[in-house]
């Protein structure tokens, strides 16, 4: 490539991209997910579908992950279904689990109002009919003396829906 291609090919990668949407949210497309990780694994998933769903005042997520064997599930139970902010002591109950076996050993990601350690979250839903906001969620890592679930057994999910 030449020097003239090159300059010209950055200049329109610098002015050309996605657009922020309207309410601030850096996705492109409407519903879309991007879960970055980070603690005991480090990694940044997207999805182009809605990760997040609200029935009944439970608000569901399904986090996604390519380290973890299927997206992380997610539920809150919130007194009703309105946008605001929310934290794990706020609401009735929560719970967010998954299992992942490394070298033969089970990992166990888990946080939530009916387990110990109960890790905790913070949400900031600013649309509850089709749920949109940010969710920062710190859970423990559950391993077996000796086991090779890696350090620290700490995870941080920060996920923007």
């Amino acid at each position: 490539m030449t020097l003239r291609a090159l300059a010209f090919a950055m200049l329109a990668a610098a002015c050309g991209g996605g657009s922020a949407a309207p309410d601030g949210s850096p996705h492109d497309s409407a519903g879309a997910c991007t879960a970055t990780w980070s603690g005991n694994f480090a990694e940044v998933s997207s999805t182009t579908t809605p990760c997040a769903t609200i029935a009944n005042a439970t608000l569901s997520f399904a986090a996604p992950s390519m380290r973890l064997p299927t997206a992380l599930p997610i539920s809150i139970t919130l007194a009703s279904a309105v946008a605001g902010s929310y934290t794990s002591e706020s609401v009735t109950g929560w719970s967010a689990t998954e299992t992942m076996t490394v070298v033969g050993n089970s990992c166990i990601y888990q946080a939530g109002s009916g387990v110990a350690p109960h890790g905790d979250f913070t949400l900031a839903l600013t649309d509850a009919a089709a749920p949109h906001g940010t969710l920062e969620l710190d859970m423990a890592v559950l391993a077996s003396a000796f086991s090779t679930c890696g350090s620290p057994l700490t995870e941080t999910l920060e996920l923007v829906f």
